[in-house]
């Protein structure tokens, strides 16, 4: 009986090959349509969130406030944000900045090669986030003044299929030691670079920069207890501004005047800042409050193209009276008949 009934279906196909036609690929247009809405939407959703701590890593955001212009938010922070905060507050348990240090170009031997994002970075930056290492001890990578890690794209443009590690480049006229090849950072990460700088790379001629405060120009991430009270410890921020910034003597402003801090959750940077200005690294940002929309809009094509292809099969059907009558009179059910339009509508 079932091969009966596909036979039947393949005739009618062939029989009525425009229609069939129209049927089938509408009905696939839609589905495919809707198929690429949805992995588009988990594609933007899974931004950060394969690091293992990504759900107790947040972004160290400021919202400025100064005479004469807007109150905005901002992404980038003060060199000496991250050691005092774990300093002072025990529920943050690590923290790594990432200062992006623009275009450089490399030497290596004679060969030179502009590279397009370096990024200078504290050890700690490999330990909170999972960049895939392919060479090196994350733990120590990045520990000595001028030691450098190059994703692999970079190290094969450098050195082909030789081994990269314990090798130079340099720039201007300092020596950078390989000690890590990572991955080529995965597109679905909000923070992008080639080149991994150690920080001490930066600030070994510079002992106070952990005290630096006042210009912001890096972004600073904390790891925080995953039992720590996040609203409450943002309550406790106008005291550490205070405490690292005092006023000057005779003054009558503070810094809580200009200046107030709150953490943002690593998943969100992606999809939640949008009215966050100075957000220099933020690899294809995008409003999360869009995604919503585009299941609707999904969905909504899904089911015209369904009720369109429902309306087809039925007013084809409705034409095929004939073949009904006959079957009828030789004793079809009517769930056979149901069958049989419902295996040439599948």
């Amino acid at each position: 009986m079932l091969s009966n009934y596909l036979k039947i279906a393949w005739r009618n196909i062939l029989k009525n090959k425009l229609w069939s036609f129209l049927n089938i690929s509408s009905l696939a247009l839609g589905i495919g349509s809707c198929l690429l809405i949805f992995l588009f939407i988990q594609d933007e959703k899974s931004f950060d969130t394969w690091h293992e701590k990504s759900g107790i890593i947040y972004r160290l955001d400021e919202i400025q406030s100064f005479p004469g212009t807007n109150t905005q938010k901002v992404a980038l922070s003060m060199p000496g944000m991250g050691p005092a905060l774990i300093r002072d507050y025990p529920e943050i348990q690590n923290y790594a900045r990432f200062w992006g240090r623009g275009k450089r170009v490399y030497t290596q031997n004679e060969q030179r090669l502009l590279v397009e994002k370096t990024v200078a970075v504290d050890t700690s930056f490999l330990e909170m986030f999972d960049f895939p290492l392919l060479a090196g001890n994350r733990n120590t990578a990045l520990d000595e003044p001028f030691s450098i890690v190059l994703t692999e794209s970079i190290a094969k443009s450098f050195f082909g299929n030789e081994d990269p590690m314990g090798k130079f480049l340099r720039r201007d006229t300092i020596d950078y030691k390989v000690t890590g090849v990572l991955e080529d950072v995965p597109e679905n990460s909000h923070l992008q670079f080639d080149i991994l700088l150690s920080m001490t790379s930066m600030t070994r001629d510079n002992p106070g920069f952990n005290e630096q405060f006042g210009s912001n120009y890096l972004v600073t991430y904390v790891q925080i207890d995953p039992q720590a009270d996040i609203a409450g410890l943002e309550s406790k921020m106008p005291e550490f501004l205070l405490r690292v910034m005092p006023p000057e003597e005779g003054s009558t402003e503070a810094v809580t005047d200009f200046y107030q801090l709150f953490f943002q959750e690593l998943p969100d940077v992606h999809l939640a800042s949008m009215d966050i200005e100075h957000d220099y690294h933020n690899y294809r940002k995008f409003n999360g409050s869009y995604l919503e929309l585009f299941t609707l809009v999904a969905l909504l094509i899904l089911v015209i193209a369904s009720v369109n292809f429902m309306n087809l099969i039925t007013a084809r059907a409705s034409q095929r009276w004939k073949e009904v009558g006959v079957r009828k009179t030789i004793g079809a059910h009517k769930m056979q008949m149901f069958t049989q339009f419902s295996i040439e509508s599948a």
